[in-house]
């Protein structure tokens, strides 16, 4: 299962195949044996206020996030075997093809909204989306732990 992620502040679109590394092994492992990332695609790995680029082969942009879905800080096209810094108010980590922050004008301070996608209509990353509404207040990890969730009728 994938997330969606919208720029609420800017009302854009960042992906729609974004990864949830969530267990130790998973964000160790990151994108580490990947070769690209696709548009749309992506990786959140909770838990997380630094990254490296050792052993990656391409650039990524990086948007760390703190616990009320805002942006704290912005990594645009962090290249291999470079590392970030250690934001203390992050507390995930997005990764994403290199330029979508640009594109989207994703910017620290924007709050971003994360949703389980539907099956119908899927926006090219980086173009506007429609508001969502759906503000319960609930929060980035909240909405992560509920795509792992099944819903119940």
């Amino acid at each position: 299962m994938f997330l969606t992620i919208h720029n609420q502040t800017r009302s854009t679109f960042l992906g729609d195949r974004i990864e949830v590394a969530d267990s130790p092994w998973t964000r160790a492992k990151g994108l580490l044996g990947r070769r690209s990332l696709d548009e749309g695609g992506g990786l959140l790995i909770t838990s997380c206020s630094s990254i490296h680029m050792f052993f990656m082969r391409f650039a990524i942009d990086v948007a760390f996030i703190d616990d009320d879905n805002k942006v704290v800080h912005a990594v645009h096209s962090i290249r291999p075997w470079r590392a970030t810094w250690f934001y203390p108010k992050a507390t995930a980590a997005l990764e994403l093809p290199a330029g979508t922050l640009k594109r989207t004008l994703t910017e620290e301070g924007d709050t971003l909204l994360m949703e389980i996608p539907d099956e119908g209509e899927r926006p090219a990353a980086g173009t506007k989306s429609a508001p969502s509404g759906s503000e319960d207040g609930d929060g980035l990890h909240a909405e992560a732990d509920a795509a792992q969730t099944p819903k119940k009728d």
